[in-house]
């Protein structure tokens, strides 16, 4: 029989489950080519150092943007490589492939991914609702006929869901994550500050002194960018309060989505929800203060998902592993 994997396709992190083995990587999606010769140089972690460093003959690509393909030969490219990482494919095997997908991607954007992941060398292609798996592994009990809720915020998408018996009862999904709190900081010293600062710098503060809540404060982080008022280099300090009011805007975008998510519930789950309170995953949970951020707008209780980077791997995993209804989900999309 062939082998099984999971793939949690993201903008910015790939993982892959293995049936039986569990998560067996985890990388970077990102690839650099050089465009003279059309072959990769590297991919993953090594690659991402590479944004924003190279020669104009190469090219570090991020072929997943706001969670659908945006380039569809360097996504192959980058997943046929991943899959040679990890001894999945040789020329006797090819694993059998179950993929996170948006809820409201287009019928155009889930054959992209189909395509894509078959022609990196996998067998069977088959899509799974990406809110649905990171319910599973954060440890919801979807099958249940009491509704719970969850959140999934990503690098390029935010994800919300209502699932009730195993199914997405209400969804609403919106190009408003991870990646949006990056830009938003980037502009805020571009046109605050009058200073200029490449995304991973974004990220680097992000992560470092990032806050949800005014209430919290991390500290200061120094920061090299250029001074757009002469154009030199200049090194500054920023602190958790300004990064705070920088990706404000955007977090208000999330609960506002959240909320319109809630307005459609029906009301015998919206009960359930009240009772259960609100889960986070994705890599958009762990910034300090967002669950308490959450909670103080909407009145919810909201927590974080024990492994909010790894949910919807985990969940797919489960998925695989269950020999049960929950392993049935896989075949209904």
């Amino acid at each position: 029989m062939a082998r099984q994997i999971g793939i949690d396709l993201g903008s910015a992190n790939t993982l892959i489950y293995l049936k039986g083995n569990g998560i067996i990587l985890s990388a970077p999606t990102v690839i650099s080519i050089d465009q003279n010769t059309g072959k990769d140089i590297c991919f993953g972690s090594q690659a991402k150092k590479m944004l924003g460093k190279t020669p104009s003959y190469i090219k570090v690509s991020r072929p997943v943007r706001e969670g659908v393909i945006s380039d569809m030969d360097d996504t192959t490219l980058l997943i046929s490589r991943l899959l040679e990482k990890t001894e999945l494919v040789s020329f006797f095997s090819r694993p059998d492939a179950y993929v996170c997908v948006p809820t409201k991607c287009t019928e155009v954007e889930r054959r992209a991914v189909q395509t894509a992941i078959y022609e990196a060398g996998t067998r069977n292609v088959s899509l799974v609702q990406e809110p649905l798996a990171a319910a599973v592994g954060a440890g919801l009990r979807v099958l249940n006929a009491k509704g719970c809720m969850v959140v999934d915020i990503g690098e390029g998408t935010t994800e919300t869901a209502v699932i009730s018996l195993g199914e997405i009862v209400v969804a609403r999904s919106q190009k408003i994550a991870g990646a949006n709190l990056d830009k938003a900081i980037v502009n805020y010293f571009y046109n605050d500050r009058r200073i200029e600062i490449g995304e991973l710098t974004a990220e680097r503060l992000k992560l470092k002194i990032g806050v949800a809540h005014s209430k919290i404060n991390r500290g200061e982080s120094e920061v090299l960018g250029r001074n757009l008022n002469n154009g030199m280099v200049i090194s500054s300090t920023a602190t958790s309060k300004e990064i705070h009011y920088a990706i404000k805007p955007a977090l208000a975008s999330i609960v506002h989505q959240i909320r319109q998510t809630l307005e459609l519930t029906p009301p015998e789950l919206m009960s359930d929800v009240l009772s259960n309170g609100i889960v986070l995953t994705g890599g958009g949970a762990l910034l300090p203060g967002l669950a308490e951020y959450i909670k103080s707008e909407l009145k919810l209780n909201v927590r974080v998902a024990p492994k909010p980077l790894e949910s919807v791997c985990i969940g797919i995993g489960k998925m695989l592993e269950s020999e049960g209804e929950l392993n049935r989900i896989l075949y209904r999309d």
